[in-house]
């Protein structure tokens, strides 16, 4: 794991990425979701006889790295720059729903 990160730290700092950034991608790229998916690594990684623990432990460090981005935030922040975000929210969601309601009907016709 800290091979991988510090690989990720030299590739990633003169982009301008923090290091906890590139922690999380290193820690992607170990875990089940991109590495793991190769067999001899899963099991070189990952033991059988270990699995509840690994996901107790994940489990575990998914309640704490939410709690401790619960602290950082910043809510006056949030109050002050409320109508702002909600507004770019709602436009992206009603963008996607025109963008996705195109592409089906494209598709759709494509299909006939």
């Amino acid at each position: 794991m800290l091979v991988i990160s510090r690989i990720f730290h030299l590739i990633l700092t003169p982009s301008g990425q923090p290091g906890p950034v590139e922690n999380i991608i290193a820690g992607l790229v170990l875990g089940p979701s991109l590495l793991c998916k190769i067999k001899k690594l899963q099991e070189f990684f990952i033991q059988s006889s270990s699995i509840e623990y690994y996901q107790l432990l994940t489990f575990n460090f998914r309640v704490i790295f939410m709690f401790l981005i619960g602290l950082d935030t910043d809510v006056p922040y949030m109050r002050r720059n409320l109508r702002l975000a909600s507004t770019l929210a709602f436009e992206g969601i009603i963008a996607c729903t025109l963008f996705g309601a195109a592409s089906a009907i494209a598709i759709l016709r494509l299909l006939k």
